[in-house]
């Protein structure tokens, strides 16, 4: 079985990164960031820009709301169906780039050396198991949770042809992504609201939180 090229367990180190800022422990997440290993970059990975259109490249895919998203995320235990790591919700990283931009840098376009290398393993994104280009349906049995690494990886390629597995999904009571986290900071500071990425991620994600607490979740 061939593993997923390039990927890195950045998954607890994320998670201490994240409970030190939620402490107010801003210079221990620095030191936690700074000590993230690089990515073994084996083959060239383009900008996100093309990331996030790669796998379905001249189909008629749907276009995915953040509601959509999260649910789909939440489905598969926030984890990468492909690696079985944990991943984490985009707009979380962004909140760590905001509270240790110098450690943990963001760069809109992921631009090599001006952004975290760990944003291509971490950020959760959908991908479709069986490419719409090649016939796969647009529905939710067809789509799983990966990391932008994954993702451009697969591309428009079968699992068999590439020798990789699908992975159970998780369980999100173990693993929320970092959700609570995104909540928490944008409650936090509430500034960031008035951006409309994080204010749409923040209604997605809230609504998750609250059907999950009227759960007992």
């Amino acid at each position: 079985m061939d593993e997923v090229n390039d990927t890195v367990d950045y998954g607890p180190a994320i998670s201490r990164v994240a409970t030190e800022i939620e402490l107010g422990n801003l210079d221990e997440a620095k030191a936690i960031a700074e000590s993230m290993p690089a990515r073994i970059k084996k083959k060239k990975i383009k900008n996100a820009e093309y990331t996030r259109n790669s796998a379905e490249k001249n189909s008629k895919a749907r276009k995915y709301t953040y509601q959509d998203l999260i649910e789909l995320f939440k489905r598969d235990g926030f984890i990468d169906r492909y690696t079985g790591l944990r991943l984490v919700i985009p707009p979380s990283l962004r909140m760590i780039s905001r509270a240790i931009p110098d450690a943990f840098p963001f760069h809109s376009n992921w631009a090599e050396g001006k952004c975290h290398d760990s944003y291509w393993d971490l950020s959760a994104t959908a991908d479709h198991l069986r490419p719409v280009a090649a016939g796969g349906c647009d529905d939710d049995e067809n789509l799983v949770s990966t990391s932008m690494a994954a993702n451009i990886q697969k591309n428009s390629i079968s699992l068999d042809s590439l020798g990789w597995k699908l992975y159970s999904a998780g369980d999100d009571d173990n693993w929320d992504g970092l959700s609570r986290f995104f909540i928490a900071q944008c409650e936090l500071h509430p500034e960031v609201l008035e951006v409309q990425y994080f204010s749409q991620w923040y209604r997605a994600v809230s609504k998750m939180v609250d059907i999950q607490r009227e759960n007992g979740s």
